[in-house]
């Protein structure tokens, strides 16, 4: 570095030689032909993973929309179960022990 500026290295945004080439090695493996008539037939046989085939799909006709849209107000009711009262009837008695027991302590 000379005087606060780069002198040397990549180029922003230029991938590195290990990307490239990685790259490179997986496009001649998926350009194989024999490679995709095997990636078919198990397609068809229904032997390939899921997530492979989800992708294929998408590639091949693009992503389904993520966002939903309701037509309806929905209203969604819960209520706590009985054990869930009682824990936390005791949950607020120990800590209100507590606090008695630092007071308590207190100088």
């Amino acid at each position: 570095m000379a005087r606060g500026k780069k002198t040397g290295g990549r180029r922003p945004g230029s991938l590195n030689k290990a990307t490239v080439e990685a790259k490179a090695a997986c496009a001649a493996l998926v350009d194989d032909p024999i490679y995709r008539q095997r990636l078919a037939t198990r397609l068809r046989a229904g032997k390939l993973s899921p997530a492979v085939e989800c992708m294929l799909w998408h590639y091949a006709k693009g992503k389904p929309r993520d966002d939903i849209q309701a037509s309806q107000d929905i209203t969604v009711t819960w209520q706590r179960p009985d054990w869930l009262e009682e824990r936390l009837h005791r949950g607020r008695e120990r800590v209100v022990d507590a606090r008695a027991r630092q007071t308590n302590d207190e100088p």
